[in-house]
């Protein structure tokens, strides 16, 4: 490649390739000094197809103890007491922070997560009468996992510096592999205090349970979101020119640490009715309800109307309870059709809700939300401004709206940016349902065959609580950011056109930018046929087979800022105004999946010699799986639709859906573009996964009409393998033995991938809509594998 460093100050021009520049039949693309550094970060590629790949270890340490104590009081009266420790640290080369490295990842940027866990629980059992039995219990779970990032740049060096005296942050790139950036860290710590009882009491044909359950949370959350800043490029051609269109960062005394505590309980009651020998009947209801969070120094605001123009924040709890009426009623039936236990039907029915989850949700609140925290986004469009670093950042108030300190004469703008928890949030809850017909067939094997229902109601999501509304005049919703001449306008007007700002075009709260909000207006669709088969241990052989036929669709869900279907490139919904848009497979929708478990114990030889010690004792056991792939969404590389939703927030999702071909037709370079197939789009090649020309550009300013997860990725299929000898050693006691182990995952060395990649076109908004764009170089290939290779593992163990 050609390319021209230029240093303004130093008024010097060095090329960097003399020979292609002189050979080029383009100009060279001007690169200011100040991208150099950042430009110099990316390896030259080692790969084909311009991929870099090096060697990384990842290293993983769990250490697990436990302890437990029995001890019987009387006949009726015993008690136990356990505790439980375990301690992880986990090294990648990557920023996943996952057991099994995966992803993108650059020479020296690690990323360290630890944990620690301890569990302590102290149960009574009680026996009044023979009728009247009670279980007590009391518990305390602390559980705490913390992330961080490494860097091998100097802190401080002002040519990779954000924000003076802090590392340097991550980067988006349209087309590109972005920034490395150091990764922030986060500190969680939850602490469950839980106290239990339930009573049985047997009269007549009923059998009762009754009782209740008090829990007290307590959290710590520390984030640092954005606290290194944050650089956005819309094009691989801006980045090399420095032309940024948004900064973000945590604005100047914001205070991020919150310690959060909220109660909940619960009571029930149940009744199971033999109404002869071979019918019964379950009947029960119970009632749960919430103690509205509270933050220990008062660091809480909330928005109880953000729709509203004349409504701002206000002190206060953080959103209603939504409680109080938590009556959830479960019914069901057991029936042993012939009466000889070999045919059974059951079915059940349950209202469910879920209660005290939502530390995710509330930890939102910490990130951005005033007065006690916020972020400042400094954009630099329409004018595309040349960065220069470190950033000049506002130094900002907390007590008043984002008034950027910024050189006199430039164009850039400052707004703010929020993350919130909608106030107004119901009790997310489900209903399920099943029904499972159970037969005894010959040889030890018993069948059931179920349909298992789910239907989620008010479920967590996130979304752009401050979007900016569409123009349907002309009856598609479309997004003109211009006026050309007074006339709307998709894109910055052409030479000689008179360009103005469309006053319509801005958000429902045009004093803030962008605003992160987790809500409870999510639904769910669970449908399953559920088969398996069980083999009782006989001969040696005993085994389980379990296949599921599903169909999940949802309307995106999620706690967290990115949390829907990440791996899939869209990690929030498009449309904040209409949840149909949003609705199709969940992220981790399987259509088929099959798991089969087989023990055979190897036969012994009735001997004490030395032949029977060495084949005596032998077992294998197997563990097959399959299951077809998760969806994913075909999708652009920019917000070709000007929607901006979630705009500057730090996501590689703020993109845009493709359209769907419906015609036959040329394209750039000839390229025959045809329409969607839905039996042909996928090509079962990971250098290429899906057919990217069945899919064309929508109109600038609209969205696309692909649906949400309308493709599929790759399926797995694994067989793990272990091969056990067991040796008894009597003087260990009566179950004194040594295991030896021999362990195969992935016994066949199959390649497992991931999801491909789903970015089809650039999207630039300036061309035109249908089959004018060529694909991305990278459109549907796969980089990673979901399993590892083949892994041998021995082991030995002493069981006394």
């Amino acid at each position: 490649a050609c390319h021209q460093f230029v240093n303004p100050g130093a008024g010097n021009t060095t090329l960097v390739n003399p020979t292609a520049c002189a050979a080029s039949l383009t100009s060279a693309t001007v690169v200011p000094a100040v991208m150099k550094p950042l430009i110099d970060l990316y390896p030259l590629p080692n790969l084909p197809n311009n991929q870099f790949t090096f060697p990384a270890a990842s290293t993983q340490r769990v250490e697990f103890g436990q302890m437990r104590i029995d001890h019987n009081f009387s006949d009726n009266d015993t008690f136990f007491t356990r505790y439980t420790i375990d301690d992880g640290v986990l090294d990648n080369a990557t920023g996943n922070n996952r057991a099994v490295a995966s992803g993108t990842a650059f020479p020296g940027y690690r990323t360290a997560g630890t944990s620690r866990n301890q569990f302590l629980t102290l149960s009574e059992n009680h026996i009044f009468t023979p009728a009247l039995l009670n279980t007590a219990r009391a518990s305390m779970s602390r559980t705490s996992f913390g992330v961080s990032g490494t860097s091998p740049l100097t802190l401080g060096d002002p040519r990779y510096t954000y924000i003076p005296g802090q590392p340097m942050g991550g980067g988006t790139i349209g087309g590109l592999t972005g920034l490395p950036g150091q990764g922030s860290y986060s500190y969680h710590i939850q602490t469950i205090f839980t106290v239990s009882s339930d009573a049985f009491y047997t009269r007549g044909r009923h059998a009762l349970k009754f009782g209740g359950l008090f829990n007290r949370y307590n959290l710590y959350n520390r984030e640092s979101k954005l606290l290194y800043g944050q650089l956005t490029f819309t094009t691989v051609a801006d980045f090399m020119q420095g032309i940024y269109s948004n900064f973000s960062g945590l604005a100047p005394g914001s205070n991020l640490p919150r310690y959060w505590s909220y109660k909940t309980a619960g009571f029930y009651a149940q009744d199971d009715i033999r109404m002869n020998s071979r019918l019964t009947l379950n009947a029960g209801l119970r009632y749960e309800f919430l103690v509205i969070p509270q933050e220990r120094y008062g660091l809480e605001s909330r928005f109880l109307n953000f729709a509203d123009p004349n409504q701002d924040w206000t002190s206060g709890e953080v959103m209603r309870n939504p409680s109080k009426k938590n009556f959830s009623p479960r019914v069901g039936f057991a029936w042993d059709v012939f009466g000889t236990g070999k045919t059974a039907i059951r079915s059940g029915f349950g209202l469910y809700f879920e209660v005290g989850n939502f530390g995710s949700a509330i930890d939102q609140v910490s990130l951005a939300m005033p007065p006690y925290s916020r972020q400042l986004a400094v954009s630099s469009n329409p004018t595309r401004q040349l960065i220069s670093l470190p950033f000049p950042f506002p130094d900002t108030s907390l007590t008043s709206l984002c008034n950027p300190n910024t050189p006199t004469g430039t164009a850039l703008t400052c707004t703010n940016r929020l993350q919130t928890m909608a106030y107004d949030v119901d009790n997310p809850r489900s209903l399920q349902y099943n029904f499972t017909i159970e037969q005894q067939i010959p040889f030890g094997i018993g069948l059931s065959v179920s349909y298992v229902g789910n239907r989620g109601l008010h479920l967590w999501q996130v979304k752009e609580g401050n979007p900016i509304l569409p123009d349907m005049t002309s009856g598609v919703a479309t997004w003109s950011p211009y006026l050309c001449n007074g006339a709307l306008a998709v894109v910055p007007c052409a030479a000689g056109q008179q360009q103005q700002l469309n006053p319509a075009y801005q958000r429902i709260k045009p004093g803030y930018a962008s605003v992160i909000t987790t809500k409870t207006d999510g639904d769910s669709w669970y449908n399953s046929l559920q088969v398996t088969l069980n083999k009782r241990l006989s001969h040696g052989l005993e085994f389980q087979s379990a296949y599921t036929w599903s169909k999940a669709l949802d309307t995106t869900q999620g706690q967290l800022y990115a949390s829907d279907c990440a791996d899939a490139g869209l990690l929030h919904g498009s449309s904040p105004w209409n949840r149909g848009i949003d609705k199709g497979p969940t992220c981790y929708d399987l259509r088929h999946t099959w798991r089969l478990n087989v023990l055979y114990r190897i036969p012994d030889l009735a001997s004490n010699g030395v032949l029977a010690k060495l084949v005596n004792g032998w077992w294998v056991g197997n563990i097959l799986s399959a299951q077809t792939g998760y969806p994913f969404t075909p999708l652009l590389n920019t917000n070709r639709s000007n929607s901006a939703l979630l705009a500057g927030q730090g996501l590689t999702g703020l993109v845009d859906r493709v359209n769907v071909g419906t015609d036959t037709v040329t394209g750039p370079g000839g390229l025959p573009f045809v329409p969607y197939d839905p039996d042909k789009v996928n090509t079962g090649d990971p250098n290429g996964w899906f057919n990217p020309l069945m899919f064309r550009l929508p109109p600038t300013g609209q969205m696309g009409n692909a649906g949400r997860g309308m493709l599929r990725g790759p399926g797995l299929a694994t067989w793990d393998v272990s091969i056990n000898k067991d040796t008894g050693l009597p003087f260990l006691g009566e179950s004194g033995k040594v295991q030896f182990r021999v362990e195969i995952f992935n016994l066949l060395n199959r390649a497992n991938f991931t999801t491909p990649s789903a970015r089809v076109f650039a999207g630039t908004p300036t061309v035109a809509a249908g089959a004018t764009q060529a694909p991305l170089l990278n459109v549907g290939r796969i980089t990673t594998t979901s399993t590892s290779s083949r892994q041998i593992q021995l082991a030995l163990k002493v069981i006394f």
